[in-house]
């Protein structure tokens, strides 16, 4: 639960178990249940956030799927934002003729006029304006928007993973190119918001933070609403998963139903 100037967020995350974009019509039909429990018929109060890889956000069913349902009347939710961090590699692909078949990895979108909004991930400022007016759009016509983040990824796939293998000069420009927090630090210094030394104590503190495994998230309210939150401990009591149960089935029933389906 964070607190804002308008008053308590609750943040829930859903579990995402691979790049194939499963998660998002899951992540639906969680906003639609709170929407239901806090009778919140317009969907002013939940609002679905999803995340996607470039690829995966071309390439994967589920998302078309998912943007063709949401305005229709048994599944609308009153709008996602969408976020695709575009990498623009789609893990080991330079080219995008080479992984799709439209100009941009969002095309599919506009099958449904939802409107794609393509910023520089370099610039902080411009992603902070982009997300402000994606947030009003969803809130001011109860359709789906699209952030198109795009940028680069610095290492590898996963922790295995060398990218110069299949991207050689992609990241030997990479390697050159500084990153987001020192080319935003710097440019506060020589707008003189900052100096060089109050820049440096942020990123020191901001780090010693996370090594120490401190809460980094603005705000964070020490106790959670109950009117927001799910309380999923009846169902997690180990006794419900050691109880034992009765599973024998009668031998010739079993052979009459293998009989019929095969």
């Amino acid at each position: 639960d964070i607190k804002t100037k308008s008053g308590q967020v609750h943040v829930a995350l859903a579990f995402n178990p691979s790049h194939l974009e499963i998660v998002a019509p899951v992540a639906l039909g969680s906003v639609a249940a709170r929407a239901v429990k806090m009778n919140d018929i317009n969907f002013q109060q939940v609002v679905p956030l999803i995340i996607h890889g470039d690829s995966a956000f071309a390439g994967q069913g589920v998302v078309y799927e998912v943007l063709n349902m949401a305005k229709t009347r048994g599944f609308s939710v009153g709008g996602s934002i969408h976020i695709v961090i575009n990498n623009q590699i789609g893990f080991t692909t330079s080219l995008s003729q080479d992984t799709r078949s439209t100009q941009y990895c969002t095309d599919v979108a506009k099958m449904t006029d939802t409107p794609i909004f393509h910023v520089n991930a370099d610039d902080p400022e411009a992603v902070w304006f982009v997300a402000q007016l994606a947030v009003e759009f969803k809130y001011a016509f109860s359709k789906d928007v699209i952030i198109d983040l795009v940028c680069y990824r610095r290492h590898g796939h996963n922790e295995a993973d060398e990218p110069a293998v299949t991207q050689p000069s992609m990241y030997q420009t990479i390697r050159q190119h500084p990153t987001v927090a020192r080319k935003y630090s710097q440019q506060l210094v020589d707008e003189n918001i900052l100096t060089s030394g109050e820049s440096k104590d942020i990123i020191s503190s901001y780090r010693k933070r996370l090594e120490d495994g401190q809460n980094v998230a603005p705000k964070v309210m020490p106790e959670r609403d109950t009117n927001f939150t799910f309380d999923w401990s009846p169902y997690l009591k180990r006794e419900n998963f050691d109880k034992e149960a009765q599973t024998k089935f009668p031998l010739p029933l079993l052979k009459k139903i293998g009989f019929q389906l095969c």
